[in-house]
């Protein structure tokens, strides 16, 4: 199967370098959904190809479609009068981002995906957890260069030709707060233009902050913060109802102490006046 494929693929590269003209986009991305989807877009222009090479397109495009289908991947292709297009995709629905990340690493892996080596690394903590994500694409691999050198010179020179102006991109298109990464930034992707020269490497470190955890922990900060409010308050009442209740028991002493005084001079002026008499 991946001989087939590799095969196909390099039928496909030829041929694109033939014609001189085409476009590949490859995405790979994680949404709010936790989708994870990998997506590869082929354009060829059909602006000055001749009756043959329209017929060569489509059938090596044919080829690929239903190899891609056949291997688990959606397919569609369309032509107009202006252009050839082939969209191929993958993607899974997963529970949260742990399990999408998981499953985009995976279905780059495949032996069906375009990428040469794949590397996804995860770390969790409470606050927010950090994910990696590398990639490398070796479209060296698919160029059987005895082929291509067995061509005329003038396809040769053509191939030659395209490998300098081949538009071609892969995307990572992820969640979350970008770290650190090798490619261009637009907008929300980090982009790496695709060579034939050398291998395309591409990579992303992510930090995605876990808003429950942040909420539970502010709701708890709260809490806390009510409950000491709570607590402030109790204190407050327990000590005015102790500084009352002193009070009251002070001014009972005053009054008992001051009876007391009273009733022993009353006691001594009673024992004056029978002593005068």
């Amino acid at each position: 199967m991946i001989k087939k494929f590799i095969l196909i693929i390099l039928a496909f590269i030829v041929l694109i370098f033939t014609v001189g003209c085409g476009k590949v986009d490859i995405t790979c991305s994680i949404d709010n959904s936790n989708t994870a989807t990998m997506k590869i877009v082929a354009d060829i222009p059909k602006t000055d190809l001749s009756v043959k090479e329209i017929n060569m397109i489509r059938k090596e495009l044919l080829q690929l479609h239903y190899h891609w289908k056949d291997n688990g991947w959606e397919s569609t292709l369309n032509h107009d009068d202006d252009k050839f297009g082939l969209v191929i995709t993958m993607s899974t629905i997963c529970e949260d981002t742990e399990s999408a990340f998981n499953a985009l690493v995976e279905m780059m892996s495949l032996p069906t995906a375009p990428f040469s080596s794949v590397e996804g690394g995860y770390s969790p903590s409470f606050f927010s957890d950090i994910y990696t994500i590398s990639a490398e694409l070796d479209f060296r691999k698919f160029l059987d260069y005895a082929f291509i050198e067995s061509l005329p010179p003038s396809q040769q020179q053509k191939i030659s030709s395209a490998i300098d102006k081949f538009n071609g991109t892969v995307k990572f298109q992820m969640l979350g707060d970008s770290l650190d990464h090798l490619g261009d930034v637009v907008g929300d992707k980090v982009t790496a233009a695709l060579s034939f020269d050398q291998p395309t490497k591409i990579f992303e470190t992510l930090e995605i902050v876990n808003t429950d955890n942040h909420a539970n922990y502010d709701g708890i900060l709260s809490a806390i913060a009510g409950l000491d409010h709570e607590i402030y308050v109790h204190w407050i009442i327990f000590g005015a109802i102790l500084l009352l209740f002193v009070i009251v028991i002070i001014m009972i002493i005053v009054i008992a102490i001051r009876r007391k005084k009273r009733k022993k001079l009353l006691s001594e002026a009673t024992a004056y006046n029978k002593n005068e008499n």
